[in-house]
Parts: structure tokens; sequence; C-alpha cells
């Protein structure tokens, strides 16, 4: 095996990326779990104190406790009249900042901006937006953005607004473009996201978090604005200037994080002393760079606009000494490097990776910096929509390619472990291929494909068994799973989400369930089996039961009885089956949504019946869950499977009769799916 001096990996023997990453991991560990995190920055400080002596790790852990004691700064809030900075915009929403204090302002009839100076009166009200299982989680991505609590004004004035007013620029830009432009434009210039089919397609190919989020389309720019400089400029002036023509594009874009961190790093660049070290010069403006954005906004260590173009930057540093080794192929392939770190990410916030982007990266990113580009220019001088045109159709030309064949790698099978075998095997890989051991290199990228294939395979199957009663809203979905055999009981449903393919069939796919061999419909109702339609479309459903004679229901060695008889009635809840097993050593009662009525007649029927976990009826309406239906039953633990409603479930009186009864009370609502394995 070559000697570890072959090595060529040269990192800072400087302090200022240490202090960086020190400042960047004490900030982080503020947002929860810091026992995680303070171990990471140990075993960092012990690499820096073995490779780059003690004042590097003294550096670092000194960094750390700042970030981490940043959490102190805190400004209390004032109902009286107060100023806000409009420190982030949306469509219906925008986050006002007073000293270290961030809050949640609904905004649905007034356009701010960034840098919009407001003073209001009003109260705090706790945020409550309600999530389903596998929906966006809009309260912890307030949190992460340092907003603990909605805004309630019941005095707003103006005291200064920003004389540029920038949506108003960018709609009026627009309007001299076709639908399909627009969203382009739209969407690359200014980092909006529309409901346009384009958007769409863009985000199942995982488009926007590579092109935007990584800053690659600021760096096609800034190639483009440096070869045409070249002509007139030196080759240094041209790359400095070329950074300062990114300020025609912040203007336009002032959210762009990735943005702001090319361009202050354009900058640094610019005003930083020649050193002989280039490489040493790199890790100086990354971590300086790092430190002023980090302190101008400790929240922006949540961004994956920040993180994810550190991350992607760094790595392509780091492997570029091979780009122009030998031949096309290698040079094609380095393009494709930035979806090595982005795997990891992409199985956490997107549970999938679509093979055909990254086949269709390589050519898109030149299309749209065209796009970009010529879209930029025209911003400031003249709307000449059919230069970007022809662009435009190439790209939905590429895009529909996708169409013909899909194929995507569900990363929602991807364990913790699996995602810790790569990222520790992406890190052996490289440094064997720095030291020049390609015997290594194939040996590590054998092993780690073999466990990674191991990881997918779903052995779930042979052994695991469980109940999970899935959130999904104001509804019922609960699987019940038995090694290979899969039973699902309801399937929720909602007027505004498609529950099968945004909720069910990712979280069938988490946990390794490939088809269902039976679903139950306990009643006509809507939020009972509203999603049936679409998931009997796109996943595996051998059969389906609603009618009550298909009771005693045996699926693997779970005898399924349903409790409740009665099944012509005009009321559907009348009708709702009311289901009872044993499995895995413990009695289950399924309410559905069966009123009083049924619980009386159940309790006549059945006087010996006694269980462990009872799923409340209705949602914990109080129509149903009675206190002879407790006292009859006894259950330890009771499940409400509710969502935000308008019908004040689950009810107060409820509540207080299983607090009464000392059972332990479940709520999907507050807990999301519960599990019992």
């Amino acid at each position: 095996m070559p000697h570890l001096k072959r090595l060529r990996i040269t990192l800072p023997s400087s302090n200022i990326f240490g202090c960086f990453i020190g400042l960047y991991f004490g900030v982080v560990a503020t947002f929860g779990n810091p026992i995680r995190w303070i171990f990471l920055v140990l075993l960092i400080c012990g690499f820096a104190l073995f490779r780059f002596g003690d004042k590097s790790a003294v550096a670092i852990l000194v960094a750390f406790l700042f970030g981490y004691g940043s959490q102190l700064l805190k400004t209390p809030f004032n109902p009286s009249m107060s100023r806000y900075l409009v420190v982030y915009t949306s469509d219906n929403y925008v986050i006002v900042q007073h000293g270290f204090l961030r809050l949640y302002l609904s905004n649905r009839d007034t356009t701010y901006q960034i840098g919009d100076i407001l003073e209001i009166a009003g109260y705090l009200k706790e945020l409550d937006f309600g999530v389903v299982e596998g929906q966006f989680d809009f309260e912890r991505y307030l949190f992460q953005k340092g907003v603990s609590h909605e805004l309630i004004a019941s005095n707003l004035d103006e005291a200064f607004l920003v004389p540029f007013r920038l949506k108003t620029w960018q709609d009026r830009f627009l309007s001299h473009y076709d639908r399909d432009s627009k969203s382009y434009l739209s969407a690359l210039l200014f980092g909006h996201q529309d409901d346009s089919e384009i958007t769409a397609t863009f985000s199942s190919l995982n488009l926007i978090h590579v092109l935007n989020i990584s800053g690659i389309l600021a760096y096609g720019l800034l190639s483009v604005i440096r070869k045409v400089l070249v002509y007139f400029l030196s080759e240094k002036k041209a790359a400095n200037y070329s950074y300062g023509c990114l300020v025609f594009w912040l203007i336009i874009a002032p959210q762009s994080i990735a943005l702001w961190r090319i361009f202050l790093g354009g900058i640094v660049n610019m005003i930083n002393v020649e050193t002989a070290d280039s490489s040493h010069r790199y890790w100086h403006q990354k971590g300086l760079v790092g430190i002023i954005l980090v302190i101008f906004s400790r929240y922006i260590v949540n961004s994956p606009a920040f993180y994810l173009s550190y991350i992607i930057s760094i790595f392509l540093y780091l492997t570029r000494m091979n780009r122009h080794k030998t031949g096309l192929i290698k040079k094609w392939s380095y393009r494709l490097l930035p979806w090595i770190p982005l795997v990891p990410f992409l199985a956490i916030s997107q549970g999938k990776l679509n093979i055909v982007s990254m086949l269709l990266f390589i050519p898109l990113a030149f299309v749209h910096v065209g796009i970009l580009t010529i879209g930029l220019i025209q911003f400031y001088t003249f709307k000449l929509p059919f230069l970007i045109t022809p662009l435009i159709r190439i790209s939905s030309f590429i895009i529909n390619l996708s169409n013909i064949a899909t194929l995507s790698l569900q990363l929602e099978r991807l364990s913790l472990l699996g995602l810790m075998i790569y990222c520790v095997g992406m890190i052996v890989i490289f440094l064997f291929k720095q030291m020049s051991y390609p015997r290594g290199t194939r040996r590590t990228a054998l092993v780690v494909s073999l466990l990674l294939l191991f990881d997918f395979l779903p052995l779930e199957q042979l052994y695991q068994e469980g109940i999970f009663f899935i959130n999904v809203g104001q509804g019922d979905a609960i699987l019940v799973r038995q090694k290979r055999h899969a039973l699902l009981i309801d399937t929720g449903g909602s007027l505004y989400l498609d529950i099968a393919a945004t909720s069910l069939i990712p979280f069938f796919n988490s946990i390794g369930v490939t088809k269902l061999d039976t679903v139950i419909i306990t009643h006509d109702d809507f939020d009972h089996n509203g999603a049936l339609p679409s998931l009997v479309k796109s996943f595996r459903v051998d059969r389906i039961i609603e009618d009550t004679n298909e009771f005693p229901y045996r699926i693997g060695t779970i005898d399924i009885y349903n409790l409740n008889k009665r099944y012509n009635n005009p009321d559907s809840n009348m009708n709702s089956l009311v289901l009872y097993f044993s499995f895995m050593n413990q009695t289950f009662l399924l309410m559905g949504d069966a009123p009083i009525e049924v619980e009386t007649q159940i309790i006549s029927n059945y006087p010996n019946l006694d269980i462990d976990y009872l799923k409340i009826g209705h949602h914990g309406s109080n129509t149903a869950t009675s206190a002879q239906l407790l006292d009859h039953v006894t259950p330890m633990e009771a499940i409400i499977s509710v969502g935000r409603n308008y019908y004040g479930h689950p009810h107060a009186e409820v509540l207080k009769r299983l607090q009464e009864e000392n059972i332990t009370i479940r709520r999907t609502d507050l807990e999301g799916t519960i599990a019992y394995t």
C-alpha cells in the first residue's frame, strides 16, 4: 500500500477555515441534539490536532463555543408599537425581525420585500400548522429560520418602504414573455417556483436543488462573463470584474444565499493579499465568507443553499486535480461529480434520486446558463423574447425525454446506516484516489456497492412486524405488517392533497413495503377512503374489502373480526366496521367512526372484551368513546387519528374521560405517525 505521504490533499493550516467549521457546528447545535454535534466537533478537533497542531484545534473549539453561545442573544417581545425589519418574503407571509427576535407575519393583502421597515403592535401566538406524513413540515422550516411564534398585528404602519419595488419590476419584466418563458425566468432569475407543469417537472427531476441551490448556475454565468471580458481585459481583471457583475443579479434576487456566498467570495479574493500557496488562499476565502454569512444571520446554517453550495464547491475543489487528466469521458464525468455529495441530501429531503436527471444535468446546465444570461441582460435592457424561446424549447425537449423512460432510485430505502456507509465510503475512495492506489479504490467501491445493495433489499419482509397509525391529517390510515404480509385499514383522504402519492406510498417505500395484500375500508367517508383510487392506480393492491360479510378475515396468522354487524343504516358512521384482532401478543380495537350507539351494542354483544390498544372512534368526537366503553375494554393506550379540522376534534370531554381512566393518549396531529413494532 502506498505510503501516506503520497496523499495529495491540501487542507488549511491557518485557523480561518477551522473557525468557520467550529462556528457553523456551534450554531447548528443550538437547533437540537447538541450531543451529536459536540461529538462531531471533538472528532474534528482531534483530526486538526493531529494534522495541524494545537492552535487549529483550539480555534475550532473556541469558535464552536461562540456559535453555541449565540442562542443566548435574545430580544424580549414588546406588544406596543415596535419597528420590525422584513428579512424574508413569500407569497402569503413575511418574516420580520426586531433585534434578535424573529416572527412570522401573515401577509395576504400587501406585498412587502426585504428591507422594508414596519411598525407593529400586537400579540404573539404559538405556531400551529398541520402536517401529514411525508409532507413539508412548515413549523420546522420556520423554526430553522429562527421563528417560533406568529405575530398577530392589531396595528400596522409602514415606517419605510424600499423605493425600488422588486415585485413590480419582476412582474413588469415577465409580462413580455409567454407562460413557459415566465416559469423558466422566474425560477432561474428570481428563484421563484410557480405551480406550472414545468416547475413540477424540475422538482421531480431534482433539478432545482442541483442548479439553483448549489450555485452551479452562478458559476456558469461567471464563466460566460469572464470569457467575454477576457477579450478586453487581462485574465485577472476579467475574473475580478465578473464577480462585480453579479451585483446586477443580486439586486433582483436578494434572497439567493448561494449567490451571496459566491459574490462575497469574489470580493474577498479581490482584496485578499496574494500568497504563494493558492490552496491556503482558497481555504482562507471559504472560511472568511462563511464566518461573515453566519454572523450576519445565524439561521443561515439550516439553509440547503448555504451548506450544499459549500459542500459541492469544496468537493469539486478537492477533485479538481484529476479533471484534465485523460479523455473526453473523464472531462464529462467530472461534471457529474456534484451528484455524489447530493445523494445524502436527496435521501433525507426527497427520498429518491432520479437517474434521468443525472444524465440530463450536463446539457440542461449549459442551456439554463444561456437562458439565465440572456434573461439577465434583457431585464436591464430590451425585452426580446424570441432570443430566449429557442433555448426554452431545447430545455423542454431535453426534459420531456425523461417521460420516455422513468428511472429513479428510491432513497427512502436507504437507512441511516446506509447513509453512513455511503459517506464514509466516498471519503475512503477519494483518499485512495489521491494516493494513486487503484486497487484500494476498486475494492472499496465494490464493498460499498455490495453493502448499499444489501441495505436496499427489502429484508424487513423476513422479520419485521408492526402496526402503524399513519399521520394523514383528519382521517384514518392504519398499516398492519406481519413479515411479508401487509394490510391497510382505510386510506385517508384530502381535497387538497393526493394522500396516496404524497404520504402513503412514500411511507410504504420507506419501510420496505412493496405491495398491499389487502385494503380494508371501514365505511364510505372521504377521510377514510378518499385516497383509495389513487392508491390502487399507483401501488400494487391485491384485494379490497368493504363488506361486513368478508369477516372474520385472516392475513398471515392474524384473524381480524368485525364487531359491528349493522351495515344497512343510512348513517355511514353507524355502518362503520369496528375491527378487533390480536397481534404481537397485544389486542387492538379500531373503532372507525362508530358512534356511541354502536359502542353500546358492542358492550352488550361482547361482555368479556378486553383490549390493550384502542383506536378512538370518529377522531375524538364526543359522539363516540363513551365512559362505558372505556370501563368495559380497559385499554392501556388510546390512539387518536386526527388533523387540523373545524369540528373541534378531539373534543375536550373525550380527552377528559381518557385522563380520568389513566389511559395514555397518543395523537397523530401531535406525534406524527405512531408505530408499535
